[in-house]
């Protein structure tokens, strides 16, 4: 009997598992295989987490849901200067970014079309115009006000009183003029 083959087998069988339990590769040093995979750092996760969370975030700031603040007092008698709300954007048509965020700059947008129109006593969210003499706000502010005539209405305003074809706005409408 040949125990020396049987031997020389056990060896290659040996370093075979060797080979796959200590990650080195004894038929090609040079090429990793198929399931041989890198692991991931904490902080390399943690990372990948966080700008996954970030561009989650971003797409539901621009589509879905934004927070605003009420930067102006024309309507305390409903909400108070400082209130923060949270706006649906897709129900009258999300837009895409209207300026780089954290700076005044403004860039080009593209508006979605929405599920329905603004109707009177709506509460809606708008870039402010600017002064009359101004083509476009020189800073982006964003202001809350009440819908108080749709496109087609006439609006008139006599002592402090908002007229609309129909007749004076509702007082519950009213508030903040």
């Amino acid at each position: 009997m040949d125990t020396s083959n049987n031997s020389n087998k056990n060896i290659k069988d040996t370093d075979k598992y060797r080979s796959k339990t200590s990650g080195v590769s004894s038929e090609r040093p040079d090429k990793k295989g198929k399931d041989d995979k890198v692991k991931k750092t904490k902080s390399r996760e943690f990372f990948d987490a966080l700008v996954y969370a970030g561009i989650v975030a971003f797409i539901i700031k621009i589509l879905l849901f934004e927070a605003f603040r009420i930067p102006t007092g024309s309507m305390e008698k409903t909400l108070w200067v400082g209130d923060f709300l949270l706006v649906t954007k897709f129900t009258y048509g999300a837009t895409t970014p209207r300026n780089i965020p954290f700076t005044d700059i403004r860039i080009p947008y593209i508006k979605l079309p929405g599920f329905k129109e603004p109707q009177k006593g709506d509460i809606i969210v708008f870039d402010f115009p600017g002064d009359r003499d101004d083509i476009e706000s020189q800073e982006v502010v964003n202001y809350i006000k009440r819908c108080v005539a749709t496109p087609g209405d006439t609006l008139v305003i006599r002592d402090k009183k908002a007229l609309c074809k129909r007749g004076i706005i509702s007082k519950s409408s009213q508030h903040g003029f």
